[in-house]
């Protein structure tokens, strides 16, 4: 708190309303009343997704701050107005705060009928608490408060599927054994795939024995793709280790077909790229770094946009014949990152000696596209390098100078 005064006092420091929201993260009761009683900030700020005061103290825990607001600055509990409409139950539930709960059913209990009302997504607050893993809470709100744990919000997501989130195995079991709650097993949100969202292989092995799941088959080989799309590696190694998965299938419920290790590069997930390569290339069993998306997009394609420049260098030093692959565009790994406007993946691939003259489907190259982007960096490394002829025409008739004086101008 010194420290901020003295900042304040000596340095002109800026001080906004929302300074007082930072405040209440901090937990800081001192500081929050200071900003308040001697800097006037206003405690009724709302952040720009319309979250006020209230709300941080109730997802941080802080019940002192929260009486404060409450009590001395006149705080109101059931304002709901931030982007998803979420009470300071939805809010306390999310990071599973017993304590504040109890506090505020205690304390005001005209506000506990908001334990009953749904956010934006139709969740309730127990529906964030069963997230939260924390059982003491969720069996408080059931026993106690009579919450309905038998909606689903708009996402496909109960109870149940939001405790496989959580990772807590003993709440998952009360939920389906104690309560009699549908397993959700083949729901559009299911508890399989909440399992991995989390990282869960255990809850996945336990629904697996217990219902006896085909795990390679299940929705059609789509869990995988779940552990490569949330850089869970230990799950993604665990299902690819004990379970016979195709390393090359295609994402059943994506229409440009990308395979694993097109989206670990989508990604950015390079230990995921890592494991993948790094897999036993058994003739049956046999990663293919050059296969094509929907889109014709190999995986050093998709790296190359996304910009990640150790997944590009990997792919490529295990692949070499995909440094000059073309895209169903015709672009090569080399037009892509001029696209993405990527000078480090650029500097790269031209090291390798990649074909600078390929052109694409529109009878662009490298210098085109740059020229076209007004990527002036790129068209210095080409041409001040003496890579490329700076009058060399596009397929139209058009000069480099020309695309970038049209590109400054619209």
């Amino acid at each position: 708190m010194k420290l901020v005064q003295y900042l304040i006092n000596n340095h002109q420091l800026p001080l906004t309303s929302f300074a007082l929201l930072e405040a209440v993260l901090s937990t800081k009761l001192s500081l929050i009343k200071l900003l308040v009683n001697e800097y006037k900030l206003d405690p009724q700020v709302k952040k720009g997704n319309g979250i006020q005061a209230v709300d941080f103290a109730a997802n941080v825990g802080a019940i002192d701050v929260l009486e404060y607001l409450v009590k001395d600055c006149g705080c109101d509990l059931d304002r709901v107005g931030e982007a998803y409409n979420k009470n300071v139950f939805h809010h306390s539930t999310t990071n599973g705060h017993f304590s504040l709960i109890k506090y505020v059913i205690n304390k005001y209990p005209q506000y506990t009928s908001l334990l009953h009302s749904t956010d934006d997504k139709d969740a309730l607050p127990i529906h964030y608490a069963c997230a939260s893993g924390v059982m003491q809470l969720v069996t408080f709100l059931i026993d106690v408060m009579k919450c309905d744990v038998t909606t689903e919000d708009k996402n496909g997501f109960t109870c149940v599927t939001w405790a496989c989130y959580s990772g807590n195995f003993g709440l998952l079991k009360l939920l389906i054994k104690q309560h009699h709650l549908n397993p959700r097993i083949l729901a559009r949100s299911s508890s399989p795939e909440a399992a991995l969202m989390d990282g869960d292989v255990h809850i996945l092995e336990w629904l697996k024995q217990e219902y006896r799941i085909d795990v390679v088959l299940f929705k059609n080989g789509a869990l995988p793709f779940h552990a490569a799309q949330d850089n869970h590696l230990y799950c993604l190694k665990y299902l690819l280790n004990n379970y016979s998965f195709d390393i090359n299938a295609t994402k059943p419920t994506d229409d440009t077909q990308p395979t694993l290790l097109h989206i670990a590069c989508q990604e950015g997930h390079v230990a995921i790229v890592l494991y993948l390569t790094s897999l036993p290339q058994l003739e049956e069993h046999q990663l293919d770094l050059t296969i094509k998306d929907y889109n014709g997009m190999a995986p050093v394609h998709v790296a190359c946009e996304e910009g990640s420049l150790s997944i590009v260098k990997y792919i490529i030093d295990h692949s070499p014949l995909s440094l000059d692959m073309t895209d169903s565009f015709g672009r090569t790994p080399l037009l892509i990152a001029a696209f993405s406007k990527n000078l480090p993946i650029i500097r790269y691939l031209n090291s390798k000696n990649c074909n600078i003259s390929i052109l694409d489907d529109k009878g662009f190259n490298v210098i085109h596209i740059s020229a076209k982007g007004g990527s002036l960096d790129i068209l210095r490394f080409f041409i001040d390098g003496g890579y490329c002829n700076p009058n060399i025409t596009d397929a139209s008739g058009r000069t480099p100078l020309y695309l970038y004086i049209i590109s400054c101008l619209y």
